[in-house]
């Protein structure tokens, strides 16, 4: 789940983004963060207690700032390129290689 989502416009003829996150409040508790980022207590628990994810401690308090969660899951968020998109010709050549290997045992040829 993330933080956006695609609703209908009103006009019916195409999406519109929200956001999961409030836009009136500051931070957030734990079980509204763990909501908001759509994992679960334990998962945003164990996250801040091993520093993975953005929070600040006010005496027993932990609250998350909304704006800094946003940044942090946009930090989090992987785009694919033509580079990872693309294999290598390395890689092509040892799909070819591999291809030729079984082709050649399936008939039941020595390698």
């Amino acid at each position: 789940m993330s933080l956006t989502q695609l609703l209908p416009d009103a006009a019916g003829k195409g999406w519109i983004m929200t956001s999961n996150l409030p836009h009136d409040r500051l931070s957030l508790r734990p079980r509204e963060a763990a909501k908001a980022i759509g994992v679960s207590e334990r998962t945003l628990w164990s996250w801040t207690h091993n520093g993975e994810i953005p929070h600040v401690r006010m005496g027993k308090a932990i609250l998350y700032p909304v704006d800094t969660l946003r940044q942090w899951l946009d930090s989090k968020t992987t785009h694919a390129t033509a580079e990872s998109t693309t294999p290598d010709s390395d890689s092509l050549l040892d799909d070819l290689l591999m291809s030729n290997m079984l082709e050649e045992l399936k008939e039941g040829g020595a390698l």
